[in-house]
């Protein structure tokens, strides 16, 4: 759903999780997950907007995520 927002509402990563949390308190809730999300959404949001992916050079290696 973040990412939905993220893509169609052009929110920021934070304002879209802010959203989700708004109607469903325990989503991101799962260990580590909240940070995991938020970087993930991040890179969304980076490519949304046409940019250069933080961790472009290294999407060629399999197995490396960061």
């Amino acid at each position: 759903m973040a990412a939905y927002l993220v893509a169609t509402e052009k929110l920021t990563a934070e304002e879209a999780m802010k959203d989700v949390l708004s109607v469903r308190p325990i989503a991101f809730s799962a260990q580590g997950w909240m940070e995991f999300c938020l970087e993930v959404l991040i890179e969304f949001e980076n490519i949304c907007n046409n940019s250069t992916p933080r961790n472009k050079q290294r999407r060629d290696k399999p197995g490396v995520f960061e």
